[in-house]
């Protein structure tokens, strides 16, 4: 019985603000009482929840990527960790999207990888 009330409590105290494009920028949380990073207290993403985002997004959420290179007509960003790399996709805007090119795809190695934990330990890298 203190099991399941524990886990309702920290699923009610584990969440920033929102993420994402148009619903609220990356980074954009509260900082919690201790003074946390809304990186550390934002919802787990999973790879398929970035698709769509922009550079900018990626960068208020993961800092500056450590290597872009181009992969005509994509530009390619790379963010690493001790656990993962993951490769983000850009491509060229479609119609309405301010002129920014948005992540389409996104690549994690080892393929093995589970998407939240590596895109968190990339999130936390980038904020130290």
């Amino acid at each position: 019985m203190l099991l399941p009330a524990l886990l309702l409590l920290g699923a009610c105290t584990a969440h920033g603000g929102g993420v994402g494009p148009g619903g609220g920028s990356p980074g954009s949380g509260n900082p919690g009482p201790t003074g946390e990073s809304a990186v550390r207290t934002a919802p787990a993403l999973h790879s398929g929840d970035l698709v769509g985002w922009s550079g900018s997004d990626l960068q208020g959420r993961f800092g500056p990527p450590m290597l872009t290179f181009a992969e005509p007509p994509a530009e390619v960003w790379r963010y690493s960790s001790a656990r993962c790399v993951a490769l983000f996709f850009l491509y060229p805007p479609d119609m309405g999207n301010d002129g920014q090119a948005v992540v389409r795809y996104v690549e994690l190695l080892p393929r093995e990888a589970v998407d939240s934990d590596c895109l968190q330990a990339i999130g936390e890298q980038g904020t130290v």
